[in-house]
């Protein structure tokens, strides 16, 4: 009886300890990522954006804060929704489609519908992650 005891332990160890040696051999996921630079770039640009339109109501300064709001929505689209934040996948995608309809509404000049605009894009990019910025300190 004592051989059998002896003889299961040293099974179950053996087993353990293949199964630890072979769970590190198999394909890992994506790291997930600890940045996302492009949703900070935009998260700053569009609230340039939305002081424009707001607060100087006038067309030029909105339309060229626009231009450059465009090409910082196009590197974020272009980038895409990093590894491990893929459950913001929708919120992104929303936020996007309003952001290209708040461009087209500033182009035509209606400067109305681009503060409710404006505003409900800050509602849409309040629901994506907020990053913590980290300091290096090497």
């Amino acid at each position: 009886m004592h051989v059998v005891r002896s003889f299961h332990r040293f099974a179950v160890c053996v087993a353990v300890v293949g199964l630890v040696t072979l769970g590190g051999c198999g394909l890992r996921s994506q790291p997930t990522v600890k940045s996302w630079p492009e949703l900070q770039t935009l998260r700053e640009s569009a609230y340039s954006l939305e002081v424009a339109v707001t607060q100087s109501k006038n067309v030029k300064v909105a339309k060229r804060a626009a231009e450059h709001y465009s090409k910082v929505l196009d590197t974020f689209e272009k980038a895409g929704v990093p590894s491990g934040y893929a459950k913001y996948e929708s919120a992104t995608k929303q936020s996007i489609a309003t952001s290209r309809e708040l461009v087209d509404v500033i182009g035509n000049g209606d400067l109305a519908k681009a503060q409710e605009l404006s505003l409900r894009l800050s509602k849409e990019i309040a629901k994506l992650p907020e990053l913590i910025h980290t300091v290096d300190e090497s």
